[in-house]
């Protein structure tokens, strides 16, 4: 007998995301990503001790993204095409001059460490916040690629893009990163937008870490008693999602499915109930018809057929049948 698993009570549940986003963004991405080729890795160490990054994305073969990779890649990532690139977030506090900094000492460690070349890492700071504009004109920071995506030509600093994920253009590939934006609009926009995609296209995991993403934020306001983990997050999600195919319809649960994942399981038999012995037969040739029947078989179905045409009308007209010519003797 299977363990019941205990439901949970979202009333009580209190928690903070402030050490979960990354570890949340991080998952997402592996699940996208890795079927592509791409390394995801999070809480990149950059030496043999402390630091930490918060997130790499490593191409594992070819000089520059595909185009399947790129579907999944936000701006700022898919038009860059070195091999490494470097993710820092800051989802609670707004970007300053530290935070670039603390990203440039990354920067650093993370090519000595990996014998990099510098054109071959590309470093980011991702901000959750929209910055202050005094800070990216003092920096130099300027909107020059996509909206959301800043670049600065001031030495040094050129090394690390900056991702404003409230600004980022509301695309597909942008949708991964915008689920962390601090306006609720921009989340609840690319929220809806990733639960729209199709079911089939994703694992359970993935479906269940979006659920339980969106009920998470639901319930940020709520003072903490408790800091949730990535396994936490899905553990929600999967019984959130338990519930919503519970109480779909079965033209909800089917929407969205290809002809072949909707009979996946079904024995031969049940995939063919229902159907008139006409629809059975519909597109077969008539070999594929007969293919399987033993002789015995056989030959019963020529004496039925026999049967048929005997009881035809008398008055039909028989068959006019070509004479053959006469032969030359």
């Amino acid at each position: 007998m299977s363990r019941q698993e205990p439901d949970i009570d979202f009333k009580t549940l209190k928690f903070s995301l402030r050490l979960l986003r990354h570890r949340l963004m991080g998952r997402i991405f592996e699940i996208a990503l890795t079927p592509l080729d791409i390394l995801v890795q999070s809480e990149i160490q950059m030496m043999s001790e402390p630091p930490r990054a918060d997130l790499l994305l490593l191409r594992r073969k070819g000089k520059a993204w595909t185009e399947e990779q790129r579907r999944l890649l936000p701006d700022g990532i898919r038009d860059r095409n070195c091999r490494h690139h470097l993710l820092e977030c800051k989802f609670s506090e707004s970007v300053n001059e530290w935070a670039i900094q603390q990203a440039l000492g990354y920067d650093n460690f993370y090519c000595r460490a990996q014998g990099l070349k510098q054109d071959q890492l590309q470093t980011y700071v991702i901000s959750a916040k929209t910055p202050n504009a005094e800070f990216l004109q003092r920096l130099g920071y300027q909107n020059s690629e996509a909206n959301g995506v800043y670049t600065t030509n001031l030495p040094i600093l050129s090394r690390i893009v900056l991702l404003v994920l409230n600004e980022l253009d509301n695309q597909p590939h942008n949708d991964f990163l915008r689920l962390f934006a601090s306006r609720q609009s921009v989340r609840r926009q690319s929220m809806d937008d990733v639960t729209q995609r199709n079911f089939s296209e994703w694992s359970d995991e993935f479906w269940s870490m979006i659920f339980g993403l969106q009920k998470v934020y639901d319930l940020e306001e709520d003072a903490m008693t408790k800091e949730l983990t990535v396994d936490d997050v899905i553990e929600i999600g999967k019984k959130i999602r338990k519930r919503v195919i519970a109480n779909a319809s079965p033209a909800e649960r089917l929407a969205g499915l290809a002809p072949e994942d909707r009979l996946a399981g079904l024995a031969p038999e049940d995939r063919l109930a229902g159907l008139a012995p006409e629809d059975r037969m519909a597109g077969l040739a008539p070999e594929d018809r007969l293919a399987g029947l033993a002789p015995e078989e056989m030959e019963a179905l020529l004496k039925q057929i026999e049967s048929l045409l005997q009881q035809q009308p008398a008055n039909r007209k028989p068959r006019k049948h070509r004479r053959l010519p006469k032969s030359k003797h």
